[in-house]
């Protein structure tokens, strides 16, 4: 995993080089986006007691496409249905009050 900003954002990436890695109960703040850059992903989104909301797979060529929404406090498990499969995850910079600043600003809980 890889972390910079891009401009306005934030992104952080996450690379699998085999089918079947997993990266389980990622929860955030607020929402943010998710796209993936390369190969495909089986997301599951569920609620924090464990109730499912929503699973898919997410890629190009894929029904759901590879830009992925993900809802602040919906805990969300990616696992990598291709090789070589690359995802990045994509916030705005906030201030502590949670509105969207254009540059950081140190508040840590934006990217969590």
């Amino acid at each position: 995993m890889a972390e910079w900003n891009m401009g306005n954002i934030h992104v952080r990436n996450w690379v699998w080089e085999k089918k079947g890695q997993q990266f389980k109960g990622d929860v955030h703040n607020f929402d943010h986006a998710t796209l993936v850059m390369a190969g495909a992903v089986h997301c599951r989104f569920t609620r924090k007691d464990g109730s499912l909301i929503y699973e898919g797979d997410y890629g190009r060529g894929y029904t759901n496409g590879p830009y992925i929404t993900i809802k602040a406090e919906v805990v969300h498990d990616f696992t990598s249905i291709e090789d070589n499969t690359e995802i990045w995850c994509v916030y705005s910079h906030r201030f502590p009050d949670g509105s969207i600043s254009e540059h950081p600003t140190g508040f840590a809980p934006a990217y969590n």
